[in-house]
């Protein structure tokens, strides 16, 4: 009997992965009994660019269990308007997104679509319903959060009889302002990517070019910072000499500004690098991008910090009474090396704490490999750095002498080494502190020089901070008696003191090499982690491991040593 079951079952699979191959009556007639059973015991849909939908399955199953087995997007009035809107949102995605085919059909395109799809044999319109739902559970799946019951069935089931479905799909993305202007930013650079002005590159000189210097290619420049809107207030004809004309010069720092680059108005190799990446490629920043912010919990809460790692800035936001997000604090950060042992991490948590005047608990991996052979360099090097050889870590520990046992027994492990508090302690004045597994916090930094560098990616994995005493501000202002005063006098003390936060703070650590602003100015970063490329690869060999990124965008190799 089980034997029979399985033939039987075997047989209905190669049907439809040789449905080509088959003649049409046969395939029709054993399709067209039950269309929706039959699709779901082989898991395979013969219409989908991706036909194996079997880790959908069951909630494709649940999903017409809901709808009582009858057909979801087609009424007796024909293709039902949120149908409609479904369509043009996978329509949408199947064209423009990274990984297209994951949501496409091979009807999909609107021009392929019967004009009075009502008209089709109803085996017809099944099979194009289902193809909607599973494109549309798939969609759904890319949406899924952590903080959050991951509901896809009741989603798309409450979208079928919703009398406003743009505005239902338009809810399950991120509301935060900066997700909606990058998203704003996408249909922009879509159409740039179709501008006749990014049809050649760029010649690229071998020699940096001045203001006031000739360049070949001035013309086609010219045009290039007019479409992105660098340029805007110009003479006529400014291109025309070949020469680069004084008054392209803040054009040109407009256009470095935006794409983290150092903005001297040189036209060196850097610039024409960044001038010269394709507008498909920027699209897919914008993308991935958006792809990482819905990744985030849909409500960041009340005060979120949010550090986007490839751009080197915090944004600090407070909520308003009419739920819009203000930007009400920005300033640069270090983040950790390239090296992936000393990568700043993506994760989320609460900041529960701020210690003033911290000392630095120096993790054995740095007291080992970059402490030590400096000590045995210099004898000194420990009292040069206030550095001090403790039991352990708490504060009323002891300490002791830096003698040869004690250092033996600093590099065995079973002794600890911390730097005191004060101007050479490289957490500077304050750290602030959200538990996570990385073992990885926000601090200030003695070595100010840092912040002038247009790449700013130095540290063990921590976050350093440009202007820690205004963040201790906006973080302590929820709290009673902590005026900017106390703040300040309490730093000049040098005091040592642990300041509990009556509400956490949410931090998000996020790795976004686009943004946009209110003005739908659009910004670029360098993929500094590669993080980018690994998953527009990953796009390329698996396009159905998109709902798995919600995972692999919190994946690190961690944990980090923290500073």
């Amino acid at each position: 009997m089980d034997s029979m079951i399985w033939s039987r079952n075997l047989f209905k699979v190669l049907l439809i992965c040789c449905s080509g191959l088959l003649p049409g009556s046969i395939v029709a007639q054993q399709l067209c009994k039950e269309p929706i059973e039959f699709l779901l015991e082989s898991g395979r849909h013969p219409k989908l660019e991706q036909p194996d939908f079997s880790a959908q399955k069951e909630t494709v199953r649940q999903f017409y269990r809901l709808n009582r087995q009858q057909m979801a997007w087609f009424d007796d009035q024909g293709f039902t308007p949120q149908g409609k809107k479904l369509l043009t949102l996978l329509t949408d995605l199947s064209l423009h997104s990274l990984s297209g085919n994951y949501y496409a059909a091979r009807y999909w395109p609107v021009d392929q679509l019967p004009a009075a799809p009502e008209n089709l044999s109803r085996c017809r319109l099944t099979l194009f319903d289902a193809a909607l739902t599973i494109a549309g559970l798939r969609y759904l799946d890319t949406l899924q959060r952590e903080d959050q019951p991951y509901l896809p069935v009741e989603q798309l089931y409450q979208l079928t009889g919703h009398d406003q479905p743009e505005q239902l799909l338009s809810d399950l993305e991120p509301h935060f302002p900066a997700y909606r202007q990058l998203r704003a930013a996408l249909d922009k650079y879509r159409r740039l990517a179709l501008h006749p002005a990014f049809s050649e590159l760029l010649p690229v000189p071998d020699q940096s070019v001045h203001p006031g210097e000739s360049y070949a290619g001035m013309a086609a420049l010219v045009n290039r910072l007019q479409v992105w809107g660098d340029l805007q207030d110009l003479s006529p004809r400014i291109g025309d000499s070949g020469i680069y004309h004084p008054e392209l010069e803040t054009a040109v720092r407009h256009f470095q500004q935006r794409h983290g680059l150092t903005a001297d108005g040189i036209l060196g190799r850097e610039t024409f690098r960044a001038l010269n990446i394709p507008m498909e490629q920027r699209v897919h920043q914008i993308e991935l991008s958006l792809l990482r912010w819905r990744q985030l919990p849909l409500d960041l809460g009340d005060r979120p910090l949010v550090v986007n790692i490839p751009q080197y800035k915090l944004s600090a936001y407070e909520r308003q009474p009419d739920d819009q997000y203000l930007l009400s604090l920005e300033m640069d950060v270090i983040v950790g090396q390239t090296p992936e042992k000393h990568q700043t991490p993506v994760l989320s948590a609460e900041m529960s704490y701020l210690v003033f005047s911290p000392y630095w608990n120096i993790p054995y991996k740095i007291v080992r490999d970059e402490i030590y052979p400096k000590l045995q360099d210099d004898p000194d090097y420990l009292e040069k750095h206030d550095y001090e050889i403790v039991v352990d870590f708490s504060p009323a520990t002891t300490v002791l002498p830096a003698n040869e046992d004690n250092i033996a027994s600093l590099l065995d492990g079973s002794l600890k080494l911390r730097q005191d508090n004060g101007s050479k302690n490289a957490l500077g004045q304050v750290k602030f502190m959200f538990p996570n597994r990385y073992a990885v916090y926000l601090h200030d930094t003695p070595t100010k020089s840092l912040f002038r560098k247009s790449k700013r990616a130095f540290s063990h994995g921590c976050v350093r901070l440009a202007e820690p005493v205004q963040l201790a501000e906006h973080v302590l202002k929820q709290e009673q008696d902590w005026p900017l005063s106390r703040i300040e006098e309490l730093i000049e003390s040098g005091e040592r003191q642990v300041v509990g936060l009556s509400r956490p703070l949410n931090v998000y650590l996020l790795y976004a090499t686009a943004a946009a602003d209110g003005d739908g100015k659009v910004y670029f970063f360098r993929d500094i982690y590669g993080k980018d490329q690994q998953l527009v690869q990953l796009l390329k060999e698996e396009p159905m491991a998109l709902p798995r990124l919600a995972s692999l965008s919190r994946r690190g190799p961690g944990p980090y040593p923290g500073e």
